[in-house]
């Protein structure tokens, strides 16, 4: 069992009773004995959905994250973005560097858990294209982010992952 705390600003997606679907690193509680049968946070992600492969992980392994409601946590993912009514769930305002981990590893997580959570992975994948679009209407630097995306992506074509340093690759 893997626990989550109540987090203000994002929080992970319930799934069914009281589990949920995923839960973001940052307001985790896990059993240590846990990453002895699942294994440890994958270092090749470095940074954006460390949290859903680590999730999609334990739920393939029968296991389950469940919402601990009197652990509380302040954390917030990113800028809020005058975005209005429904788009405020698909838009956070980030850097060019996170928008290339973002799609980078959204590409891996499809790639390992597209079959097995096809679900999952069909709302993530809509979500992305969403905010792919969004990006060009919302995000103050849409050319850097979109560059950072084009970069994530060929480095996922390339196989490389772990931090990206730019001008490097």
């Amino acid at each position: 069992v893997c626990l989550t705390a109540r987090i203000s600003g994002s929080t992970g997606r319930r799934a069914r009773g009281g589990i949920l679907a995923y839960a973001i690193t940052s307001g985790n509680l896990v059993r240590v004995s846990l990453f002895n049968e699942v294994g440890l946070y994958d270092e090749g992600f470095f940074v954006d959905l460390v949290d859903f492969d680590f999730s999609l992980r334990l739920r393939k392994e029968g296991r389950a994250v469940h919402r601990v409601p009197d652990a509380v946590m302040h954390h917030y993912v990113g800028d809020v973005a005058p975005s209005r009514g429904f788009l405020r769930r698909f838009y956070t305002q980030h850097s060019a560097v996170r928008r290339y981990y973002q799609y980078r590893n959204f590409l891996y997580l499809v790639e390992r858990y597209g079959l097995g959570f096809p679900a999952f992975i069909a709302k993530l994948s809509i979500a992305q294209m969403i905010h792919l679009l969004l990006i060009g209407i919302q995000d103050p630097q849409p050319l850097s982010s979109y560059r950072a995306i084009a970069y994530g992506v060929r480095d996922y074509l390339a196989r490389r992952q772990g931090p990206w340093v730019e001008g490097s690759r």
